[in-house]
């Protein structure tokens, strides 16, 4: 199972530094809010903190 940890590690294996993640999880948002909402409770993330990822995603994008 694809969790929240295993997803971290293989993107940060793949060399995103912090600003290029930050840039990956804009982009989900902004392209696709709904694939990303689904993607982030498919890791098993709370509503709470899926909330607080999307709203950073947001706010950074401004």
């Amino acid at each position: 199972m694809l969790t929240k940890e295993i997803c971290v590690a293989l993107l940060e294996a793949a060399g995103p530094d912090d600003a290029g993640m930050d840039n990956w999880r804009i982009e989900f948002e902004k392209t696709s809010p709904e694939a990303h909402q689904d993607f982030l409770e498919t890791l098993g993330i709370s509503a709470e903190e899926i909330a607080r990822i999307r709203d950073r995603s947001k706010l950074i994008a401004r």
